[in-house]
């Protein structure tokens, strides 16, 4: 019998009006050279919201609080050893001023327009903002019917 670990991840579309913030990974191991969002993992008796407060001021340097996330999309994924619960959040307003603070993971952020994404775009983030987009607010990748 297989065993598959269960991870949580927690992500963020941060929105400015119609636009997206998009950072590019780089030597992480895991799609370097794409666009993705901030976020990262949620740690052992840490409630999602707070995993993603934590995130975002390590990457981004940003404060939230968790009035300001709105959970819009989650995704169960499937990968060959594991599998994910992803959960993106979206927040329009913040406190704090953008910097990367992990060049040493993220070549630069920039904002995008929500409705057309670089070609880059990790595919999980580019579905799960369509998701977003299209009012959808659950699906499933990697599994097999």
């Amino acid at each position: 019998m297989n065993r598959f670990s269960l991870h949580c991840a927690v992500n963020l579309i941060l929105l400015q009006g119609k636009k997206v913030l998009l950072l590019q990974r780089k030597q992480t191991g895991f799609s370097d050279g794409l666009f993705g969002v901030a976020g990262g993992h949620v740690e052992g008796k840490e409630p999602a919201k707070s995993a993603l407060i934590r995130e975002v001021q390590e990457e981004i340097n940003i404060q939230l609080a968790p009035k300001q996330l709105d959970l819009v999309v989650s995704v169960h994924r499937k990968l060959e050893h594991s599998e994910y619960i992803d959960l993106f959040f979206t927040s329009d307003s913040w406190s704090g001023d953008l910097r990367n603070n992990e060049p040493h993971k993220h070549n630069c952020y920039a904002w995008y327009p929500i409705n057309d994404l670089p070609r880059e775009t990790m595919p999980l983030v580019q579905d799960a903002i369509q998701s977003y987009l299209k009012g959808i607010n659950y699906f499933e990748m990697g599994w097999d019917f």
